[in-house]
């Protein structure tokens, strides 16, 4: 943790650097906690409230700066008021978490969010959260933001629309944006149309997206489970140009099942060679490396 710590801070202050540590295949399993003599990933027994054994009472309003610990949140989480330094850990929340766009300051730990069957993200209008052994399901996406924090978390079956495209994560804009040790699953729990875009996007151009970057990706597993994503991660560039700086990809697993050609593919747009970006160590579940190249 002290290293994605460094780096981290690094990819804030825009600082370059150079990767020269060599790896072996396939990464080394990782600690599912601090202590813990468990290894592998996140998933719905180590992640959510359950595997606290808390008591769950109802809540339903919050305000800020304030902790609500062990809650029931019937109809979603509501920060639609604005509410910023909000902490919620070892709770339920029965629908969705709404911010008003600005920067929330939004941690939770601990807790599942059931979406019960809605089609829009988990974070609907909602930026710079930090979210730790979180359990997601049952909404179009996961984790949506500009400016985002997860770890230690748990994406899996994902709604759809007619003309939705859904994935685990949605990243976008110059916000930092750190995804360490999770378990990004995109299958299909209801399907009505649409598409699964890829298990992760990072999305950058000219244009709608604007530049991208500012990305820690590090110890995380993609796995499209039958949803019929092409490609597992698309990493921000486009064919002909690059519109990202400030992003490691680094010790990550691919499904390889779901994420290998010919009909399928590990990334989508990354450009090799950019002085600000790295890409080490990733590799396919049976040990076969993804090598650093344009894709």
């Amino acid at each position: 943790m002290r290293v994605s710590r460094i780096l981290k801070l690094l990819f804030v202050t825009g600082a370059t650097f150079l990767c020269t540590e060599s790896f072996a295949q396939p990464p080394a399993p990782i600690l599912l906690a601090p202590g813990s003599t468990t290894t592998g990933y996140p998933d719905a027994s180590n992640t959510g409230y359950l595997p606290t054994g808390v008591t769950l009472h109802a809540c339903s309003s919050v305000t800020s700066n304030n902790t609500y610990d062990s809650c029931l949140f019937s109809n979603g989480l509501d920060l639609s008021a604005g509410q910023t330094n909000v902490t919620v850990t070892r709770s339920l929340i029965n629908g969705v978490v709404t911010g008003n766009e600005s920067c929330q300051n939004l941690t939770m730990t601990d807790t599942e969010i059931n979406g019960n069957g809605a089609t829009n993200a988990a974070t609907n209008a909602l930026q710079c959260f930090t979210w730790k052994r979180i359990n997601c399901h049952s909404v179009g996406q996961c984790f949506y933001a500009g400016t985002m924090d997860v770890e230690d978390s748990y994406c899996h079956d994902l709604n759809s629309t007619p003309s939705g495209h859904n994935e685990c994560v949605l990243g976008s804009s110059q916000g930092q944006k750190t995804m360490i040790h999770n378990n990004f699953v995109s299958n299909w729990l209801n399907r009505n149309g649409g598409g699964m875009s890829s298990v992760v996007s990072f999305y950058a151009d000219n244009g709608f997206w604007g530049p991208g970057g500012n990305l820690l990706f590090k110890n995380n597993r993609m796995d499209p489970s039958g949803s019929g994503a092409v490609y597992c991660l698309y990493a921000f560039g486009q064919p002909t140009n690059t519109y990202f700086q400030n992003v490691l990809i680094e010790n990550n697993v691919w499904a390889k099942a779901g994420c290998s050609p010919p009909n399928n593919g590990p990334v989508i747009y990354w450009r090799t060679g950019q002085p600000t970006n790295v890409w080490s160590n990733n590799a396919y579940d049976d040990g076969t490396p993804i090598p650093d190249q344009n894709y």
